[in-house]
């Protein structure tokens, strides 16, 4: 029994002595290797490994990895509002897919004082439709006031916008926290008025709903308070043949899911690698729209605006020579 435990203290001191020799040797010889390789990657935070924002950040990988030059870090994400303070306070977060009304929900909760100068985006990359589905006793916005109402999980993008919304239509309801699945199967039961998605159309959820239940859509106009923030979009009978009647559209806002970048000052490492990505990202989007890639790529249109946002001056400079 001694001789084995001499042996096993033996092999764990050689182990131990070669490691130490080992990191030596890589710490001498590495340091500038060290240097380089964070001189060259750039970190993107997304979404949830099923989202369309991981595939998004992944696909950025794929693309516009280049040996020696640029290496792209997909990471996944737990929501816009994180996906900000991972973009300010993470060192190795340089860009973030974020949904586009974040900037105002910071406004509205005063997080983050002067954010609109800290980050930027780069491109719009798709719109993700409001979609309010109700009972069918209920037929405005205005209807719900003082109702249960499901928002979804909270820090989820879409309890961020339900918040403004409902907010800004100064429309006060008992807001749930439910998951998807769960808010339908509420909406069927009648434990609820309504339940608010905010998902790209269409949805498959949606689709696959047998509306026996008289459940509908509601109409969300672009009234002047939410033109600041959202997009004008609608769902139609196209997109959801269950629950639009034929031939109808019902008006909706939309908020864009953005890639954004911190804004750093010129001159520095992050500035320099945050701008090679975006020039490679710039000079890829045919690449990205093609087969290979979401399908979803082909919506991006690089001279899209954002309300409330500015864009990286790099994009603007390289939008005027195109």
């Amino acid at each position: 029994m001694r001789y084995a435990l001499r042996c096993a203290w033996l092999i764990l001191a050689v182990l131990a002595a070669s490691s130490g020799s080992v990191r030596s040797v890589a710490h001498a010889a590495g340091a500038s290797e060290v240097e380089r390789a964070n001189r060259d990657t750039v970190g993107i935070v997304s979404g949830s490994v099923t989202g369309t924002y991981a595939r998004f950040a992944q696909d950025l990988a794929d693309a516009l990895d280049a040996p020696g030059e640029l290496r792209i870090i997909a990471m996944l994400g737990k929501g816009s509002i994180q996906n900000v303070a991972d973009l300010l306070y993470l060192r190795n977060v340089d860009a973030a897919i974020v949904q586009s009304d974040v900037l105002q929900y910071f406004k509205e909760n005063r997080v983050f004082p002067g954010i609109e100068e800290k980050i930027r985006y780069v491109t719009k990359l798709y719109n993700e439709e409001v979609h309010v589905l109700a009972r069918p006793e209920i037929s405005s916005l205005k209807d719900l006031a003082g109702k249960k109402v499901n928002i979804g999980p909270k820090g989820s993008g879409t309890a961020m916008t339900s918040r403004i919304l409902f907010d800004i239509e100064d429309i006060p309801i008992e807001a749930l926290h439910l998951s998807n699945s769960e808010a339908l199967a509420a909406l069927r039961a009648g434990s609820i008025a309504a339940a608010v998605f905010v998902v790209g159309k269409p949805a498959t959820y949606f689709r696959e709903i047998r509306n026996d239940l008289g459940l509908r859509f509601l109409p969300v106009e672009l009234t002047k308070g939410l033109e600041d923030v959202y997009l004008d979009a609608e769902l139609t009978s196209e997109d959801y043949p269950n629950l639009v009647p034929p031939g109808e559209r019902i008006p909706t806002i939309a908020v864009g899911a953005v890639l954004a970048v911190y804004n750093w000052k010129p001159g520095t490492s992050r500035f320099d690698r945050t701008n090679r990505f975006v020039r490679r990202l710039l000079e890829s989007l045919p690449l990205l729209q093609t087969e290979a890639y979401h399908p979803k790529w082909k919506a991006v249109d690089l001279r899209a605006t954002i309300p409330g946002w500015r864009r990286l001056e790099t994009v603007e400079q390289w939008l005027a020579a195109n």
